[in-house]
C-alpha cells in the first residue's frame, strides 16, 4: 500500500506540476500576445502621430510663408505710403512757408499804415 500510496501522491504531484506548467505557459502566451498587440497598436499610433505631426508641420510652414509674404507686401505698402506722406508734408511746409512770408509782408504793411495814421 505504501508503494501505491506513494505512487498516487507522486502522480498527483506530477499532474499538479503539469497543470502548473500549462498554466504558466498559457499566461506566457497571453502575455506575449498582449505585448504584440499593444506593440502593434503603439506602432500604428506612432506612425499616425508622425504623419499628423508632419502634416501640421507642413501647414505651419505654409502659414509662416504666407505670413511672411503678407508682411512683406504690407511693409512695402507702408513704405510707399510713408514716401507719399513725406512728399505731401514737404509740399505743405512749402505752402505754409509761402503763406507766412505773405502774412509777414501784410503785417509789415499794416504796421506802416497804422504808424502813418498816428
Amino acid at each position: 500500500m505504501s508503494a501505491t500510496g506513494e505512487r498516487g501522491t507522486g502522480n498527483d504531484m506530477y499532474r499538479k506540476l503539469i497543470v502548473f506548467i500549462q498554466a504558466v505557459a498559457a499566461v506566457g502566451i497571453l502575455a506575449i500576445a498582449a505585448h504584440n498587440w499593444t506593440e502593434y497598436s503603439t506602432t500604428e499610433l506612432r506612425i499616425e502621430m508622425r504623419e499628423e505631426f508632419a502634416s501640421l508641420r507642413a501647414d505651419m510652414r505654409s502659414f509662416r510663408t504666407d505670413m511672411q509674404e503678407e508682411f512683406r507686401s504690407f511693409r512695402d505698402a507702408m513704405r510707399e505710403e510713408h514716401a507719399e506722406m513725406r512728399k505731401e508734408h514737404t509740399a505743405i511746409r512749402a505752402e505754409i512757408h509761402d503763406v507766412n512770408k505773405r502774412l509777414g509782408r501784410v503785417e509789415g504793411e499794416i504796421r506802416i499804415l497804422t504808424q502813418e495814421r498816428e
